[in-house]
């Protein structure tokens, strides 16, 4: 996603001790068509970044086998 000061959301997680995850413009595009071919959802490419995080390294699979939920927001679907 284009950011005006894209390094900025790490150094406010990090600050807080809380996890985040870089994720590629490639690998949002992939977590779209994903949401699109296999779940029916569409959305615009920001509102993928969320599931790109959960298939990178299988992190969703990792979680859910640590009995936590995950919830992800998808936004922005053109579909008229």
């Amino acid at each position: 996603m284009d950011c005006l000061l894209p390094v900025m959301g790490h150094m406010v997680y990090s600050q807080h001790r809380a996890p985040s995850l870089k994720v590629s413009d490639e690998a949002i595009a992939k977590a779209r068509s994903h949401l699109s071919k296999n779940e029916g959802i569409e959305c615009e490419l920001a509102g993928a970044a969320g599931q790109a995080a959960l298939m990178h390294e299988n992190l969703q699979e990792k979680l859910l086998a640590e009995g936590r939920t995950i919830v992800t927001f998808i936004t922005g679907s053109k579909k008229d």
